[in-house]
């Protein structure tokens, strides 16, 4: 949701700032919420009226529109509005998640209905007047109110806006689907409407869709038809913000480009990129060049990615093509295409999987060419073959400078890992392992904190044991292999053996030991062992009990080697917001672990978001456990974040929470923890862990 956890006049606010920053927004007309007026012509109007373009309804949070546009009513309707300042050609009502626009001719005869009861409190939904008016204009709301959601309509709110909001504009005028937005239209049918229908269509006949058009064998036509399962609400809640049908001139492209709607995913599994007819004419100008300028007679070709065949456009010589796809829709379109002069025939297109399936498969002719040496030595492989997009790629904008890459090779010995392998500890106690993978920015997912590695990553030898002696260098690894996220432009960045600068820099040490200890990749579990990193100590999370083990408290306390009680003071930085009673962190470390450590007022910040998301978790405590998480008094960052956000049906842990508080602690942890990341940035270079 856009706009949630905030209250109606900042919502209002927001809407004002975000849409309609051209109008007038500040007039308060009678008990309605929220109006827009034009800017600085009011002069253009006698009498000085003010030209209302909107009257509107706020609400916080999420909430049924069509009560709000009801509520809007009434409020209207009680004042009689219309009678002191000339209604606009709308109404409206917006939460924090969506905004929908009524035209006001087609509510407006609902004001003069003598037989109604306006004196009523407009917010009251229990009242028999509100059941009432519901009753009346339930139907006019559901055909003809437009309703967009902030989230996944945003540019089509602001053309909406844009077109419709106009001094003495008569009508409304509806989106437009032309050749650059019917795949998005498409798209957004498929999500808004096309769960609404029993089964897929063909032909919509105003309150259902034929289907299987055929004539049957007596020369009589026959088709089965799908009915709506929603009373047809999402369609008509769709269709009204479109124009239908799109110009005739965009007819064509659009039968043309049918391959664009299926899903780009499945797209590009499946070879149907769309070849650009540059690319195309560029190709047949480089096989013209090789093969001599009658090539089309003397070789054949198959194109058996063909797609919808855009790469075959403006070859000529039908009878040495062919042209073969895995999809079935791509198939279909190919046929169409031919039906409406294509260049290509009809059984030199086919269905054909050409990494899985037998030539056996193949038309006649193709087959005899492919078993025939010298006719096979003429065959042209012609593809534009599916390819996929490497992960968590970003768009280079086009013609705009991403900056200078240097690149760099390097002599093996001279990487991070190999910094960090003088560190590996195998007489102390170990208290996790470092999960390691590759040496540059690419495999850095790879890389995290864990209890329990798998045992394929123990047979590899993917992990190293952390220790109470090595515990700051294993923080500075995970740091410096998630500080900044990874981008197409820095995948291949390698990770490097740094100079002596670190070690002698004890507040980049804290940093990244205060980075690696709230970072998302400190997978520590207490479900998977003693939990050895919690860095507080019980009594100031207000814990109910407790802790198996306070290393890390008295780790950063500097008194590893003295028998602390878990009630004594926590030693930890302090803000000004910090919890009263902590005194302030003695001087810098001379040895970590046995000297009380600085934390830079970045890295306090950090624990300070931290120790407030520990206390709101231990807060649970006396409610009854969740079903799937239970409550541990022992929980590490990484439980936390699965008590509140739970797991989905596929065991993966949900991205967010219904929790407004602890989603609010969360976020203020993870921009702490950004600010963190920017201080230790400079570091990593001056250092030499990386190089620019």
């Amino acid at each position: 949701m856009k706009y949630q956890n905030i209250q109606e006049e900042e919502l209002k606010n927001k809407i004002a700032k975000d849409y309609f920053g051209a109008y007038d927004c500040t007039q308060i007309v009678g008990r309605i919420d929220f109006s827009v007026t034009v800017k600085g012509v009011q002069e253009q109007y006698e009498l000085g009226d003010t030209h209302y373009l909107l009257w509107a309804e706020a609400k916080r949070g999420k909430t049924d529109i069509h009560h709000a546009l009801i509520q809007l009513i009434l409020t209207v309707g009680k004042a009689r509005t219309f009678d002191t300042a000339p209604p606009p050609p709308y109404l409206g009502a917006f939460d924090g998640e969506k905004i929908a626009f009524l035209p006001y001719n087609d509510i407006r005869d609902v004001f003069y209905l003598n037989d109604f009861n306006w004196n009523v409190t407009p917010s009251d939904r229990n009242s028999k007047e509100f059941s009432l008016l519901e009753q009346k204009v339930r139907d006019t709301l559901e055909d003809k109110s437009l309703l967009f959601y902030f989230d996944r309509d945003d540019k089509d709110i602001e053309g909406f806006i844009r077109q419709n909001f106009v001094p003495g504009k008569i009508g409304t005028t509806k989106i437009r689907i032309d050749k650059n937005n019917f795949t998005f239209i498409y798209f957004k049918w498929l999500d808004a409407v096309k769960p609404s229908i029993d089964k897929l269509f063909v032909l919509l006949k105003q309150d259902h869709y034929l289907l299987d058009r055929k004539f049957d064998a007596s020369g009589l036509f026959h088709s089965s038809s799908a009915q709506f399962n929603d009373k047809q609400k999402a369609h008509t809640a769709f269709w009204n913000k479109y124009e239908r049908p799109p110009k005739e001139e965009y007819w064509d492209y659009i039968v043309d480009r049918r391959d664009l709607l299926v899903p780009q995913d499945i797209r590009e599994r499946k070879g149907s990129f769309y070849t650009p007819q540059i690319w195309v004419e560029l190709s047949q100008k480089y096989l013209a060049d090789t093969l001599g300028e009658n090539w089309q007679d003397d070789y054949y070709v198959w194109d058996c990615a063909a797609g919808t065949g855009n790469l075959l456009n403006g070859l000529t010589n039908k009878y040495n093509l062919w042209a073969s796809t895995l999809d079935k829709q791509e198939y279909d379109v190919m046929k169409d295409r031919i039906q409406n002069g294509f260049n290509l025939l009809e059984d030199h297109v086919f269905q054909f999987d050409f990494l899985n399936d037998d030539f056996d498969k193949l038309p006649a002719p193709l087959r005899q060419i492919i078993a025939d040496p010298k006719k096979r030595r003429k065959l042209i492989i012609y593809i534009n073959p599916p390819m996929r997009k490497r992960p968590q790629r970003q768009q280079d904008s086009a013609g705009t400078p991403a900056g200078q890459k240097n690149f760099y090779v390097y002599e093996k010995g001279k990487f991070m890992i190999d910094w960090l392998r003088q560190f590996y500890d195998k007489k102390s106690e170990r208290i996790a392992y470092l999960r390691m993978l590759g040496t540059d920015m690419q495999h850095n997912q790879g890389v995290f904190f864990t209890l329990q590695p798998s045992e394929n990553d123990l047979k590899k030898k993917l992990t190293a044991d952390i220790t109470k002696d090595n515990v700051m260098q294993m923080c500075i690894y995970l740091s410096m292999r998630h500080f900044t996220a990874t981008t197409w432009l820095n995948d291949t960045d390698q990770f490097l053996y740094p100079n002596e600068g670190w070690q002698t820099d004890k507040e980049f040490q804290t940093d990244c030991l205060a980075y690696a200890l709230f970072h998302g990749k400190n997978k520590i579990s207490c479900r998977d062992g003693v939990n050895h990193w919690i860095p507080f100590t019980a009594a100031t999370v207000n814990a109910r009990e407790k802790f198996e083990s306070d290393f890390m408290s008295r780790f950063i306390k500097g008194t590893l080697e003295a028998d602390a009680a878990d009630s004594a003071p926590e030693q930890l930085p302090v803000t000004a917001d910090s919890a009263q009673g902590e005194p302030d962190v003695p001087a810098a470390a001379k040895t970590a672990g046995s000297e009380p450590l600085n934390f830079s007022p970045a890295a306090a910040a950090v624990f300070d978001a931290g120790r407030a998301l520990w206390r709101y978790y231990h807060a649970q405590g006396g409610q009854p456990p969740r079903a799937d998480v239970p409550f541990n008094v022992n929980a590490g960052l990484y439980d936390i974040r699965e008590f509140f956000q739970g797991r989905n049906a596929k065991g993966r842990m949900n991205s967010g929470s219904p929790d407004e508080t602890y989603t609010a602690l969360i976020a203020d942890l993870r921009l702490k923890l950004k600010v963190l990341a920017a201080q230790i940035e400079p570091k990593v270079y001056e250092y030499g862990f990386l190089k620019a």
